[in-house]
């Protein structure tokens, strides 16, 4: 998610959220007479995790940093001048989901400006908690048998969040016992991975269940999921993975090894894909 920074040049930002947050009749409407004066400010639905910026048409005559910038609520933190036309002003904490703050600048403390213009009020309000699905993957673990696998996933968030606070968003069972969760960054913005290792494959096939803890916040539209757990002996599909490149590849993964010399022609088809090439890796 983008910090959204409003500029009074014409443009359109687009907000691409997992979740709609509502913009709440609190946030003030820009003034159009302090354009002379302010180019750019930080309004909008913003991360929790965000600063709050200020650019100036003109320099600073001043540049203060104490009873210069307040909030409604408040928020406790830093305020620093990027330059002679920029301040930014940095929480000491992350700022209160959904919440809606009101910023009130003493823009006569900085510059000249008209009386009618002394205080530059604006506001924003920070994204809600929602959470979606991303991918859900068994992995026989070591690959070189089929009797443990490994069930990897990932979460996209709507804001970013810290691995630890993940912990209570759902819990997984296999055959009514509690499986451990492991939760770490992926290296993606606002994506999340976990991983549930030593689930063993039976003669009989099961399901891995994930329940959605429905107390925590942001989970409204985020729902239960079951993983089918393959019997042993009973060959399915598990998924793919994409390679982008100069050759671009896709591994397509199964419960079970494959015969060495199988021809896959006509098997296995791309959609406006020709010249398909197979390699057989039993791994």
């Amino acid at each position: 998610m983008k910090k959204a920074f409003a500029s009074l040049l014409p443009m359109v930002v687009s907000l691409l959220l997992i979740s709609s947050c509502d913009r709440k009749a609190q946030v003030p409407a820009f003034d159009r007479s302090y354009r002379e004066y302010i180019n750019a400010f930080t309004s909008g639905v913003i991360s929790r995790k965000s600063t709050i910026k200020i650019h100036f048409a003109q320099k600073a005559k001043e540049q203060p940093t104490k009873e210069v910038l307040e909030f409604e609520p408040e928020i406790e933190g830093k305020l620093v001048w990027i330059d002679d036309q920029s301040l930014e002003f940095i929480p000491d904490e992350d700022l209160e989901r959904g919440e809606v703050y009101v910023g009130e600048l003493d823009l006569q403390s900085i510059m000249d400006v008209p009386d009618s213009l002394k205080t530059f009020e604006f506001g924003f309000q920070v994204l809600k908690p929602a959470y979606e699905w991303g991918s859900l993957q068994l992995k026989a673990t070591p690959e070189t048998q089929m009797n443990y696998y490994a069930l990897e996933g990932s979460v996209l968030s709507a804001d970013m969040e810290n691995p630890e606070e993940l912990k209570g968003l759902f819990k997984a069972y296999s055959k009514g016992k509690e499986l451990s969760v492991k939760w770490s960054n992926s290296g993606l913005a606002r994506t999340y991975d976990f991983r549930i290792d030593s689930i063993p494959r039976e003669e009989e096939a099961y399901t891995i269940d994930l329940k959605v803890n429905g107390k925590a916040e942001g989970t409204r539209n985020f729902p239960d999921r079951e993983v089918n757990m393959a019997a042993l002996g009973e060959f399915k599909y598990l998924g793919y993975d994409m390679y982008p490149g100069t050759q671009r590849v896709v591994v397509l993964k199964f419960t079970d090894p494959i015969k060495p010399n199988q021809d896959l022609s006509g098997y296995i088809t791309l959609e406006r894909a020709e010249n398909l090439r197979f390699e057989i890796e039993n791994t």
